[in-house]
C-alpha cells in the first residue's frame, strides 16, 4: 500500500498586515487521492470510474451510501466501488473483524450486504456469526476468528488508513459529492467522471493507471488529524475579504472556520475556538466561511443564507452566538426556528426576509460554497490555523496547541529580525 493518506481539505488564513487579506501559496486542489485498501473491490479490478465510500458500521446513512454505490456498479460495467472503514466502536468490532475474515474467504460482499440490509446498530458475535453463515462463510473458521480476535490488528490498520475522512463521505474519481445527493446527481457525477476518464484513455493512459492519473495530486501536502505532527505543513490560500471576522485585525493568528448554523459539530468547534481566543487574549481572530450543511441541503442552504443576511446587517456574530448556543439538530431545524433566533439576535426581520426570499443573500453563500469545492473542503466544521489545514472537527486541545505553536514561531521570527548581525 502507499503510505500516508492524503486528505485535501480546506481553508486558509491571512496573517495580520496583508494588504488584501490573502495569503498566496498557489496550493489548490479539487480532488482527493485515496490509497488502495486490502478489502475487496465491488466491480472490475480496473475501471473507468471509482467510487470510494467512507462508512461506519452500525450507521444507517453509511449503509444508504453503500447501497448507492452498489446500484451504480450493478448498472454499469465500467464502475467499481471501494469501501473504507472510518471508525470501529465496541458495538461493531465483531462485524468489522468478521468482514476481514469474509474477505479471506472471498465472501466479503456477501456478508457486507447482509449487514447493511439488516441495518444493524449493535451486533453481538453470535449475531455476526449467524449472518456470516447465511453469507456462505465457513462457520468454524469464522467462530475461531471472532473468538481469537486475530483480525483486530488488520481492522485497526484499515481505520488508520481512513483517518481524516468521516462517515459518510463519497468520492467519484476523487471528487467529493454530497452523500445525500439523489440518483440524478450521482448519475451526473458519474457522467462527468467518464468524460474526464475518456480524455486520458484517448491520450493513451492505460486503464490500470487511470485512477492514479485522474487523482494526480501533490503528495507532499499531507493533511492529518494533527498537522503539527508532520514535517511538511503547506499553508493554503483562501479569500477572506468580506467574511465575518471576530478579533483584532492585528492578531498574529487567524483561524478560518467553514461552518453552518444547522450543524452540531460546528457548535463544538465554535465552543473550542471561543476557549482558544480566551486563552490567548488579543492574539487570535476568527473568520467564518459559509458551508451549506450536507445533512439537509434545503434547510442547510437557508441557514447559511440567514447567516449571510445577518452579516449584511452587521449582526452576524450576534446570530452566531444564539445559533451555536442552541446546538441545532439538523433534522429539526426549520425557518420558524431560524426566525426565532434572528429576532433574539436583534435582526431587522423585514430586511432579513427580503434578502433571503429574493436570493440577495445567496450570492455570498454560493461564493463560499464554490471556493470550498475548489479547495476540497470535506464538510462543515473544517478549520485552518494560519492556513494550516486540520482534518475533521478539531478539539480544543489540538486547536490550542496549533495556535500556541504559531505564536511561538512568531516570537522567534520577531526576535530573529530584531537581533543585529554579528
Amino acid at each position: 500500500m502507499r503510505g500516508a493518506l492524503i486528505l485535501l481539505v480546506l481553508v486558509a488564513v491571512t496573517p495580520a498586515g496583508a494588504a488584501d487579506d490573502r495569503l498566496t501559496t498557489g496550493a489548490s486542489h479539487d480532488v482527493v487521492w485515496t490509497p488502495p485498501t486490502t478489502w475487496p473491490v465491488r466491480g472490475p479490478r480496473y475501471a473507468v470510474v471509482t467510487i470510494d465510500v467512507y462508512l461506519l458500521l452500525g450507521h444507517a446513512p453509511s449503509y444508504a451510501v453503500a447501497e448507492v454505490a452498489r446500484r451504480a456498479v450493478e448498472r454499469s460495467r465500467d464502475v467499481r466501488a471501494v469501501m473504507h472503514l472510518t471508525e470501529v466502536t465496541r458495538n461493531t468490532e465483531a462485524a468489522a473483524e468478521a468482514l476481514v475474515e469474509a474477505a479471506e474467504q472471498e465472501r466479503f460482499f456477501a456478508l457486507f450486504d447482509r449487514i447493511a440490509q439488516a441495518r444493524l446498530s449493535f451486533a453481538a458475535p453470535v449475531d455476526v456469526a449467524r449472518l456470516g453463515r447465511d453469507a456462505g462463510l465457513d462457520g468454524a473458521r469464522l467462530d475461531d476468528a471472532l473468538a481469537s480476535r486475530r483480525h483486530r490488528g488488520e481492522v485497526e490498520r484499515l481505520v488508520h488508513e481512513a483517518r481524516g475522512h468521516r462517515a459518510v463521505e463519497i468520492l467519484i474519481n476523487g471528487h467529493r459529492i454530497s452523500p445525500w445527493a439523489g440518483e440524478e446527481a450521482v448519475n451526473h457525477a458519474l457522467a462527468e467522471a467518464r468524460t474526464r476518464a475518456a480524455d486520458l484513455l484517448a491520450d493513451g493512459v492505460p486503464l490500470s493507471q487511470l485512477y492514479e492519473r485522474l487523482v494526480d495530486v501533490d503528495e507532499e501536502v499531507p493533511f492529518t488529524i494533527d498537522p503539527g505532527a508532520r514535517g511538511t505543513r503547506r499553508r493554503l490560500a483562501i479569500d477572506v475579504d468580506n467574511a465575518p471576522v471576530r478579533g483584532p485585525s492585528t492578531a498574529p493568528v487567524t483561524v478560518v472556520l467553514w461552518a453552518n448554523f444547522a450543524c452540531m459539530q460546528c457548535a463544538d468547534v465554535a465552543a473550542s475556538l471561543k476557549r482558544v481566543a480566551a486563552a490567548h487574549p488579543g492574539l487570535v481572530r476568527i473568520a467564518w466561511k459559509h458551508y451549506p450543511s450536507p445533512y439537509r441541503q434545503a434547510i442547510g442552504q437557508t441557514a447559511a443564507e440567514y447567516a449571510a443576511a445577518a452579516h449584511a446587517q452587521g449582526r452576524f456574530w450576534a446570530l452566531h452566538d444564539v445559533a451555536m448556543a442552541s446546538r441545532l439538530l439538523p433534522a429539526r431545524v426549520s425557518r420558524v426556528e431560524l426566525d426565532r433566533m434572528a429576532a433574539s439576535a436583534g435582526l431587522d426581520e423585514v430586511r432579513l426576509h427580503l434578502e433571503v426570499d429574493h436570493g440577495l443573500a445567496r450570492a455570498a453563500v454560493e461564493r463560499d460554497a464554490a471556493e470550498a469545492r475548489r479547495l476540497g473542503v470535506p464538510g462543515p466544521g473544517s478549520v485552518a490555523v494560519n492556513g494550516i489545514a486540520v482534518a475533521g472537527a478539531p478539539s480544543f486541545e489540538l486547536l490550542d496547541r496549533l495556535v500556541a505553536a504559531e505564536l511561538d514561531a512568531g516570537v522567534l521570527e520577531r526576535l530573529h529580525r530584531a537581533t543585529p548581525p554579528r
